[in-house]
């Protein structure tokens, strides 16, 4: 049993006082991630309220998704992890494809699916690390935080928290209920909820985070 579970990630057994783990490797990670995509697809497609609000596919099925997975953690049968460097890589590049430079989605996954080979023939050969290893530490350090300091803005941006001003070039947005504010102090309130509950490693941190 554990020789087919190898296939799949990493099983590390119980320990005093923790329950067992296990992190799924990164091609079965992109597997769940595609059927997390798919499910949310067929929900949304058979649901009228979650059609009329608008709410995206991956939103749904990854709120259930994260459900089922916090339960079986909580309940004590196994943690479950997923080894997503390289997915979030790839949906990293298909986002800044899409918003940034204006590709179409279909031209955006050719795109992604180049670099995915590129990324396979660079490991390969032994590219990847002698090219990894040749970036010094503070750039290899301060490339995500640049990167997710840019999603934040944008996200920021789509909420009201930021807005543009012709001085500054970008303000504070209005906290004015009266003013279709309410989504800025959702976005306050939950951001307070997920920042709590991380420190404290609760799985509520998940629920907010997607939320």
């Amino acid at each position: 049993m554990e020789t087919i579970l190898s296939y799949f990630g990493t099983y590390t057994p119980a320990a005093e006082g923790a329950v067992a783990s296990f992190k799924f490797e990164y091609l079965t990670t992109l597997g769940f991630a595609a059927i997390v995509i798919f499910a949310g697809r067929a929900i949304v497609a058979h649901s009228a309220a979650l059609r009329k609000y608008a709410i995206p596919a991956p939103v749904v099925s990854g709120l259930i998704f994260s459900i089922i997975v916090s339960i079986i953690k909580g309940s004590g049968i196994v943690g479950i992890s997923f080894d997503t460097k390289i997915v979030q890589d790839l949906c990293q590049n298909l986002f800044f494809l899409c918003v940034g430079f204006g590709f179409t989605y279909a031209n955006a996954l050719v795109f992604v699916l180049v670099d995915g080979l590129i990324f396979i023939l660079l490991t390969i050969t032994g590219l990847r690390k002698k090219i990894f290893t040749a970036i010094p530490d503070a750039v290899r350090k301060a490339i995500p935080a640049g990167i997710g300091l840019f999603i934040a803005f944008l996200g920021l941006q789509n909420v009201g928290l930021v807005a543009k001003d012709a001085s500054t070039g970008v303000t504070l947005g209005s906290f004015n209920l009266f003013n279709n504010a309410s989504v800025s102090w959702a976005t306050v309130v939950v951001t307070m909820m997920n920042r709590t509950s991380t420190r404290a490693n609760s799985p509520a941190s998940t629920f907010s985070g997607l939320m």
